[in-house]
């Protein structure tokens, strides 16, 4: 099968996955191994999932079917990834396939269609023993979204080591259970590795390029000529905010999900650095130099932190500040940003109505206020240093009045 025609059987399978119904089987949760170990009737499925779209972010459940019923496992690493996920439950004696995911925060379901299914294939579950699956992918193709095997994670020893401890002693020897090879027509992974989706900011280096970070570990990056070109490493994480070095000239350093920090190397390739002893999370924000040191924002479930490191060759981080999102019953999710200023950063929470400003020369905070404290509700600066704050009363719920306030 040549690529065009196996696009057009992903694409397929990714139209059947939308309008799948839902079978009428029963649905039951897995527990996670840490809650109580398998019983003798039981397994352990332990699964990852990337995911490279972004009309689907923040997948956090994935649901297996046998014959008779279904079971709903939840991401056991929630708070440490964005489009990572990370599942182990326990599960009855069977064959399984994979038959949906959800993602939490948009409550979307796609269910798998039958070429995804068939691309997947099914696994055996056996009693007393540990079921690993390796890594699927989920990437946007034309219209829709197709499910694959990874060819490079086949297994997660290491993963479950590092997010889920607890549940890594007690759990059986994993092994590879699927019921046949991967595929070698499932193109997907590798479909995702050359079009990386996402890009929520662009930073223009000073030799005139235009850096993207992006998914799959990979930041896209506009020559001067026009032509695109994607630098990639190892992983598969979403990179979310990216600064240039000083040197060499034309190198950067990007950050993401899974306390990725990586560096762009001579070889066009990037480079993961050692992130140096940061709690298990995200990395929203990078901005620094040699002068002023490096600073971060760190982001665990609803927690956020800054901190300071003078190198990020073997980083030493110093807390900053201290913040936290989460939920409100009057103004829902709170919103967070950050961006950098002409002699620092400043960042921002919905509920606060404050923006805090830090100074590098200085080392020192100040703050501004939005009129009588109204919650922001969104933010918009400019490189000139103007910003924009959208605010309300009510953080922007139902017909509660907004304003617009320019900085002067």
């Amino acid at each position: 099968m040549n690529t065009k025609i196996a696009l057009i059987a992903l694409t397929l399978g990714a139209h059947a996955a939308i309008a799948a119904p839902v079978p009428p089987l029963p649905l039951y949760e897995s527990r996670p191994p840490a809650h109580r170990p398998a019983d003798p009737d039981e397994g352990v499925l332990v699964v990852s999932l990337a995911t490279n779209s972004v009309s689907l972010e923040g997948v956090d459940t994935l649901v297996v079917s046998n014959a008779t019923s279904r079971f709903r496992l939840r991401s056991i690493a929630t708070a440490y990834a964005r489009d990572f996920a990370l599942f182990a439950g326990v599960l009855p004696e069977g064959t399984y396939h994979v038959h949906s995911i959800e993602e939490r925060d948009a409550f979307r379901t796609v269910t798998l269609g039958d070429a995804d299914r068939v691309r997947l294939g099914t696994f055996e579950l056996r009693r007393g023993q540990g079921c690993d699956l390796g890594q699927l992918v989920v990437t946007q193709i034309t219209l829709g979204l197709a499910v694959g095997r990874s060819f490079t994670n086949n297994h997660n020893d290491a993963a479950v080591a590092r997010f889920a401890p607890d549940s890594a002693k007690l759990l059986p020897k994993l092994a590879d259970c699927w019921s046949r090879p991967r595929d070698e027509k499932d193109i997907v992974d590798a479909y995702a590795r050359i079009h990386p989706a996402g890009g929520a900011i662009a930073v223009e280096l000073s030799d005139g390029r235009v850096a993207v970070p992006s998914g799959m570990g990979s930041v896209l990056i506009r020559q001067t000529d026009g032509k695109w070109r994607v630098a990639r490493g190892d992983g598969v994480e979403q990179l979310l905010f990216l600064d240039e070095l000083e040197h060499p000239q034309g190198s950067l350093v990007a950050v993401g999900e899974l306390n990725t920090i990586a560096k762009l190397g001579a070889d066009g390739r990037l480079h993961r650095l050692e992130a140096g002893a940061l709690p298990l999370g995200n990395i929203l924000f990078i901005d620094g130099n040699r002068q002023n040191g490096w600073h971060i924002v760190h982001q665990r479930g609803d927690d956020l932190r800054i901190y300071q490191s003078a190198s990020l060759d073997e980083p030493l981080w110093t807390e900053l500040a201290a913040t936290a999102t989460g939920f409100s019953a009057w103004s829902g999710a709170k919103q967070f940003w950050v961006w950098p200023t002409a002699g620092g950063f400043a960042y921002a929470i919905t509920d606060q109505g404050t923006l805090r400003f830090y100074d590098y020369a200085t080392r020192s905070w100040t703050e501004r206020h939005t009129p009588r404290n109204n919650a922001i509700i969104g933010i918009a600066h400019s490189p000139g240093g103007v910003i924009g704050v959208l605010t309300s009363p009510g953080g922007g719920v139902g017909a509660v009045p907004r304003r617009h306030h320019p900085s002067p």
